[in-house]
């Protein structure tokens, strides 16, 4: 599994005083957290990789300008499909951070896409990607033309060899549901109704914590960590990562977990209805309170990407048709 990681403090030290105090703490902040998700998953047996790092400059955006979000989610631009490792690069340089993975892998079995030609997959959301054995769930936003037109492309292909279920929410599938094991599914009340893309299985109804836990936000406040002072650093934070900020207070963040195997789940915090569930189907849940959740709008499932799975691909619903496409329409409902 690859773990993400934020730059080291020193990719700071040319910033005004105000930046590099605030920036050194997030980083200090969310590589502690990594620390505890990382021990987490090798005490369960997982084998972990993160990022190594440069220079600062191999980090920049194309004009030189802007330091470009570090590698936190590697779920949004990592993914495997039938054993094959697919990335998306993240930075002008060509600089990839997990190099020193990815020397441990046959160069068969994976790829650097090319965001020039562009490559199909480069306008797939891995985020919204599923796999559950033969069946492949896909989310994407199908006002966009580009999107649909390469979407298709991957779509069509995918298709020769599984049953690839679409919908065009336009929500990241990891944080909507999360399937925990053969015939149980946790969800939040993003989506209610599972009948025909997960049918007969048994379904975990979360509330919606996002107000509660995001009370403070507004439309302007789009971070938050424990014990640093909003307004104090707001100019600082979205001089410097205002491109590296999503929408927090519509994330529930209790959903997006990491399944090691049918036994364990690693989630970011308590919920009694969720652990209750775990309890009547065996499931033992881990919690990794990830501290700098709501700086990065991401979970536990967007912090990490499993690469390489024991096991074989199941067909966990055999009767269930052919390869082919099917559209989800109780999601776009």
């Amino acid at each position: 599994m690859w773990i993400g990681g934020a730059y080291p403090e020193k990719f700071y030290d040319h910033l005004g005083s105000k930046h590099q105090d605030i920036f050194s703490l997030i980083s200090e902040k969310t590589n502690k957290d990594f620390d505890k998700l990382e021990k987490k998953l090798n005490d369960l047996g997982v084998t972990t990789h993160r990022p190594s790092f440069s220079t600062v400059d191999d980090y920049l955006s194309e004009d030189g300008n802007n330091l470009l979000k570090p590698p936190v989610t590697p779920c949004d631009f990592a993914l495997t499909i039938n054993d094959h490792l697919y990335v998306i690069p993240q930075y002008p340089s060509g600089v990839e951070p997990y190099e020193n993975a990815l020397k441990q892998y046959n160069p068969k079995n994976y790829t650097i896409l090319d965001r020039s030609k562009p490559d199909p997959l480069c306008y797939l959301i891995f985020s919204s990607f599923v796999k559950i054995g033969k069946d492949i769930y896909i989310d994407y936003n199908n006002l966009d033309n580009d999107y649909q037109k390469y979407n298709k492309i991957v779509i069509n292909e995918l298709a020769k060899k599984h049953r690839v279920h679409i919908s065009y929410t336009g929500e990241h599938n990891d944080s909507v549901f999360c399937p925990i094991k053969n015939g149980y599914l946790v969800t939040t009340p993003y989506r209610n109704n599972y009948a025909f893309s997960f049918p007969g299985w048994e379904i975990c109804h979360i509330k919606n914590t996002s107000n509660y836990e995001t009370q403070r936000f507004n439309t302007e406040h789009k971070w938050h960590i424990p014990g640093i002072d909003y307004m104090f650093y707001n100019k600082e934070i979205l001089d410097i990562a205002e491109r590296w900020l999503g929408e927090p207070q519509e994330t529930i963040f209790e959903s997006n977990m990491v399944v090691v195997d049918e036994k364990n789940v690693l989630v970011i915090c308590e919920n009694e209805t969720v652990f209750k569930f775990f309890e009547e189907i065996g499931v033992t849940p881990h919690v990794i309170n990830f501290e700098t959740k709501h700086f990065w709008d991401a979970g536990l499932h967007c912090f990490t990407r499993d690469i390489i799975r024991s096991g074989t691909n199941e067909d966990y619903w055999p009767g269930r048709g052919d390869s082919g496409i099917y559209i989800i329409d109780e999601w776009n409902e």
